[in-house]
């Protein structure tokens, strides 16, 4: 977290593109370990990629994007308390 917030503040950059860049990154990981191990693609077919993608962009999408913006605004020493602190509520 604390890197997060020292690439935010280096680049000038807004949370909500640091989300996107992440999210990206993790979604091409994926998508190669995946295909390394051999996954069942039988039933991939666009309007199953196109709802899972809304569905990645709303939950998990929204979640990082307000998770990059704590860390800008309160500091990663607090984000990460109050993201600890998620199971809770």
């Amino acid at each position: 977290m604390v890197i997060v917030r020292w690439a935010l503040d280096k680049t000038g950059a807004k949370s909500d593109v640091g989300a996107l860049v992440s999210i990206g990154i993790a979604a091409i990981v994926a998508c190669i370990a995946a295909v390394a191990v051999g996954a069942d693609t039988s039933g991939l077919t666009a309007a199953n990629i196109a709802r899972f993608a809304l569905v990645g962009a709303i939950a998990p999408g929204a979640a990082q994007v307000l998770f990059m913006a704590s860390i800008r605004t309160i500091g990663p020493a607090r984000g990460g308390v109050i993201i600890g602190t998620s199971p809770m509520f």
